[in-house]
């Protein structure tokens, strides 16, 4: 995402990268880097309160005025938002954001909204690039997103994100996808160990377990492009019992792949409260699944051993369950 100090005094303008989607925020383009995690430095979001309304808007979608006033109270600020048009946040005197989450949960809604508003929506997934063809990774937290992730730039290829992107559709109505926060982290372990080892150009930071984290310092490294078409999608298991030596890949319908989606999304832009932005997004899934493959992924120790090959076979269009 490219920050484009607005006309307007404090205004900033969130732009994708590669697919031209912007959202107008009224934060300074400093305060707006630090809140997306985008400098070392973090944005502490107490100091909004008392202050006039944060209003997120996208310019670019239609904008309607059919819709009901939609408000919510949180624990880290209250939104007020309203089915195709733009929307505010305000942060009270006892509000207070989750010290573990990057922004707070009001934020996330907010803007969300605003980005569905053109069909755009923000999903908990990471995307590989393998071969040239974009992958959608979907798996709960502590599935192995990252493990994932770095194992594909360990064996040569690409990570647009190992968590948060933007889903949307590109100028000719290709399902695309770009990261919506500039570092990447992996839970200490075996796996992240070993990885680590392969990847010591990395600047992963040496903080405590059970994570550690690299920011993306050269937004020119080819090894981690913005965004990437999207070619297929995979539903990431993690083992039930252990990990096994032999990552594995089963088909799965288009239905399954969706309602993972939504799961990984934000849900309530699915509802009745949201009827144009549930409209825009829906259309944007139905692109996505129309024509392309839907996986189950387990991942094995092989994938840390022999990436390479690992994520070969897991490219393949057929499977087979013997060696």
């Amino acid at each position: 995402m490219r920050l484009i100090e607005d006309h307007a005094p404090g205004n900033t303008c969130l732009a994708a990268e590669t697919t031209g989607h912007a959202l107008t925020i009224s934060m300074p383009a400093a305060d707006l880097a630090a809140a997306l995690g985008q400098v070392s430095q973090r944005y502490d979001w107490t100091q909004r309160r008392g202050q006039p309304a944060l209003i997120v808007d996208n310019p670019g979608a239609r904008r309607f005025s059919d819709a009901a006033i939609f408000e919510q109270a949180l624990d880290d600020g209250d939104v007020r938002l309203t089915s195709g048009a733009p929307g505010e946040l305000t942060v009270g005197a006892g509000q207070r954001p989750e010290p573990r989450l990057l922004m707070p949960r009001s934020f996330v809604l907010l803007t969300g909204q605003q980005w569905a508003r053109s069909g755009a929506l923000p999903v908990h997934a990471a995307v590989l690039v393998i071969d040239g063809r974009g992958v959608l990774v979907i798996g709960q937290r502590g599935a192995g997103k990252s493990v994932l992730g770095l194992a594909a730039v360990a064996a040569g290829h690409r990570l647009v994100s190992d968590d948060w992107v933007l889903l949307t559709l590109d100028s000719h109505g290709h399902p695309a996808a770009e990261r919506l926060r500039e570092f990447f982290m992996l839970r200490r372990g075996w796996a992240a160990d070993q990885l680590i080892q392969r990847l010591s150009d990395l600047p992963f930071s040496t903080g405590q377990r059970p994570k550690t984290a690299f920011r993306l310092e050269d937004r020119t490294d080819v090894r981690f492009p913005a965004g990437a078409p999207i070619e297929q999608v995979w539903l990431l298991e993690r083992p039930r019992a252990g990990r096994a030596e032999r990552s594995t890949a089963t088909p799965v319908p288009p239905s399954t792949a969706l309602a993972a989606i939504i799961e990984a999304s934000i849900a309530l832009l699915f509802s009745q409260t949201f009827p144009h932005e549930r409209r825009a997004v829906l259309d944007t899934l139905q692109a996505l699944l129309r024509n392309t493959p839907c996986r189950t992924i387990t991942t094995g120790t092989d994938l840390v051993e022999n990436p390479e090959q690992t994520l070969a076979r897991l490219m393949q269009h057929r499977f087979s369950s013997t060696p």
